[in-house]
C-alpha cells in the first residue's frame, strides 16, 4: 500500500470552542479535530472506556466551554493537547492522537496512519 497525503479539512474550519468531526466513509466520524492554543489536534474518535465514539451529536465533541475533550456516553473528560483522560471511567488512559501537517492553511494526514484506527 502506498502512503498519500489525504486533505481532511482548512484550519479556517476550525475555533477553539468547537471540533470538526470527520468521515472517511462518508457515514461515520472516524475522526475529529479541535484547536488547541498552539496547534490543531487530529483525534481518532475512539473512547479507550469502551471503544464508542466520543460525540452524541455532529460535531459535539467538547464540553461546554469548549475547554475539554468530552465522551458524552459515560462524561470521561479528556485535556484537549495531551488526550489524556482526567476525569470519568477512563482516567489514565489517553485518546490517539494521529499525526498530521498543515500546508497553507489545509490539513492533511497519512494514509498509513489509518491502519488499524482502533487499536
Amino acid at each position: 500500500m502506498s502512503n498519500k497525503n489525504i486533505f481532511i479539512a482548512k484550519t479556517s474550519e476550525l475555533s477553539q470552542s468547537t471540533a470538526k468531526g470527520i468521515s472517511l466513509d462518508g457515514v461515520n466520524d472516524q475522526l475529529f479535530l479541535v484547536m488547541t492554543d498552539t496547534e490543531v489536534a487530529v483525534w481518532v474518535n475512539d473512547c479507550p472506556h469502551n471503544h464508542r465514539p466520543l460525540e452524541y451529536q455532529k460535531d459535539k465533541f467538547l464540553s461546554a466551554d469548549g475547554k475539554h475533550i468530552v465522551c458524552y456516553a459515560h462524561s470521561a473528560h479528556f485535556d484537549k493537547v495531551s488526550g489524556e483522560c482526567f476525569a470519568g471511567p477512563c482516567k489514565g488512559k489517553k485518546l490517539r492522537k494521529i499525526q498530521h501537517h498543515v500546508i497553507d492553511g489545509e490539513i492533511y494526514i497519512e494514509s498509513k496512519s489509518l491502519i488499524n484506527l482502533k487499536d
